[in-house]
């Protein structure tokens, strides 16, 4: 299926791209090291399965807080690194519950954590700090509400294709959503959200 989110470069609002910080590059050998690591995230059998050196960035956008105002809030985007004009499904992934600002995805780029070892798998993976955390730190987070939790995604997911196609990096027309505890939350509140506005379902994991 085709993504979801709007086609135009010049969103202004919600979705709308602020800018973008260049991270960390990640080889795709030390992220099998880091799954053949006691502290690797993923079973020690899934080392075999990284193939990409990751490029990552920190994603500016604007999304809703709590109160349904705009506010600036963070994610990372990881891409795989494949020959130029090699296409990839994108993937958003949801974290789970944490209290630490040091351990949201943009704050977080390191071999062992999920969205680097699946874009080294292959995925364009895109991951919401969520409000509260990141750009957004010192903001109150809006912890299991439905509207601001799907909206800081779905408003990712837009402003980092604003930002792919303003560095034509292609994707594949593939969208997967995929998250744990509180991101299996957000996981299933974007994608209602996207149901409830008239948008095609997509596999969600």
């Amino acid at each position: 299926p085709s993504s979801p989110v709007r086609r135009c470069l010049n969103i202004t609002g919600p979705g709308e791209l602020k800018g973008a910080t260049r991270l960390a590059n990640v080889p795709a050998a030390d992220v099998a090291a880091a799954l053949k690591a006691a502290e690797g995230k993923l079973p020690a059998s899934a080392a075999n399965l990284p193939r990409y050196d990751v490029q990552s960035w920190r994603i500016d956008y604007l999304t809703i807080d709590g109160q349904g105002k705009p506010v600036t809030a963070s994610g990372l985007i990881s891409l795989p690194v494949k020959p130029a004009g090699a296409r990839s499904p994108v993937l958003s992934y949801q974290h789970g519950t944490t209290f630490k600002d040091a351990e949201v995805p943009s704050n977080k780029v390191v071999a062992a954590e999920a969205p680097v070892v699946l874009a080294s798998m292959g995925a364009i993976v895109v991951a919401a700090d969520y409000v509260g955390y990141g750009a957004s730190k010192g903001v109150p987070h809006p912890y299991l509400l439905s509207a601001p939790t799907a909206a800081a995604v779905v408003d990712l997911i837009t402003a980092a294709q604003t930002w792919r196609r303003k560095n034509a990096v292609p994707d594949n027309g593939q969208l997967f959503l995929v998250g744990y505890s509180e991101g299996g939350y957000a996981t299933l509140a974007a994608h209602r959200a996207m149901k409830g506005a008239g948008l095609m379902a997509f596999p969600v994991a």
